[in-house]
């Protein structure tokens, strides 16, 4: 079982910085940030002086062997001891935090201080800044959740609900979201289940809680679908691929021979004119969808390897790797593509 909760207002972390030593704030909206002359307000997909974005700094900053800044890992920057016990149970590997500036990140990701949230509370503090609305704003979250059959639980309010369910989209195991309201939460393609309490401010720590010490399990019996047309349902694979920013299909292709390199090359540019068509800024490609749209997968005679390669084989700087098997060539690989494509 993969376990994901929201994030928190309340964070101990440290920053990152600038190349003159300011700490960087980031924030949803820096231009209505107030002035700071100590500080850089900045939105975490901003351009910095190494033309990079933050988040890009960010992975690269991961993958290194080092942590010079001394930041958190992600478990460890909200203060709530919540999240720590989670990853006692579980693992570090198996708990990820729905993060409003990064996206779906792994425990163990070393996460820098910011102050982004989907709570309109933050409008009665005049702090319009920190909200995350829906403007058009880009978002190049991460999803660093590989996909799997294993079930996927989620602890989080109604207001980030949205963003679980878009950027586990293409996951196969079931998503279970937890909710406290008398009415089910619109959640498509995710199974519900109800958790009564009069709590209301960050009622999710409460069950997560109960969660933790067995008061309450996953009870198939309480498990309401939420299916929605165009949106596959939890624990059926599905022929489709789906992006991260909004339903991508093309027609399944059947063929009698096993697919070539070719076949999936063709398959990644259909679903990238399909995106560009929609205007949309950015698409992700699962190769374990992409096999199974284009045929041959999952069996015996796989061309996995294939996929994988045909789909780097088309990546283009400013593309990126959002995760992927120890091999490199695997169903979990998952590659963002930005749009529109040069040339």
């Amino acid at each position: 079982m993969n376990i994901v909760i929201q994030c928190a207002a309340t964070k101990r972390g440290r920053f990152f910085r600038t190349l003159d030593e300011r700490e960087v704030v980031f924030v949803a909206e820096p231009a209505s940030a107030p002035r700071d002359d100590g500080r850089v307000y900045a939105h975490p997909d901003d351009r910095t002086d190494n033309g990079l974005t933050w988040r890009e700094s960010l992975l690269r900053y991961n993958e290194a062997s080092d942590n010079p800044l001394k930041l958190a890992r992600a478990f460890e920057l909200y203060e709530n001891p919540i999240y720590r016990r989670l990853v006692t149970r579980f693992g570090v590997a198996k708990v990820f935090i729905l993060s409003a500036g990064w996206g779906l990140i792994n425990a163990a990701f070393f996460t820098p201080y910011y102050d982004i949230t989907f709570s309109r509370n933050v409008l009665q503090k005049g702090e319009a800044h920190k909200l995350r609305g829906k403007k058009a704003t880009s978002w190049h979250d991460l999803r660093q959740l590989r996909s799997s059959d294993e079930p996927v639980v989620f602890f989080g309010g109604k207001d980030y609900v949205p963003l679980f369910c878009t950027l586990t989209r293409s996951y196969l195991g079931k998503r279970i979201v937890f909710y406290n309201s008398e009415a089910p939460l619109a959640a498509p393609g995710c199974l519900l289940q109800r958790f009564p309490t009069t709590t209301r401010t960050n009622w999710h720590y409460e069950c997560a809680n109960a969660f933790l010490n067995g008061q309450m399990t996953v009870d198939e019996a309480e498990l309401t679908p939420r299916v929605e047309e165009g949106i596959p349902t939890p624990g059926v694979r599905t022929k489709q691929a789906w992006s991260d920013c909004g339903a991508v299909r093309a027609a399944p292709r059947r063929s009698a021979r096993a697919p070539r390199a070719e076949d999936f090359r063709k398959g990644v540019r259909a679903l990238l004119d399909q995106a560009e068509q929609k205007g949309l800024a950015y698409l992700d490609i699962n190769a374990g969808e992409l096999h199974r749209q284009v045929g041959g997968y999952p069996g015996a005679n796989h061309r996995m390897p294939q996929c994988c390669d045909a789909m780097r084989g088309l990546m283009t700087s400013s593309d990126v790797v959002l995760s992927e098997p120890p091999s490199g060539r695997g169903a979990a690989l998952e590659i963002r593509y930005a749009l529109p494509r040069a040339g």
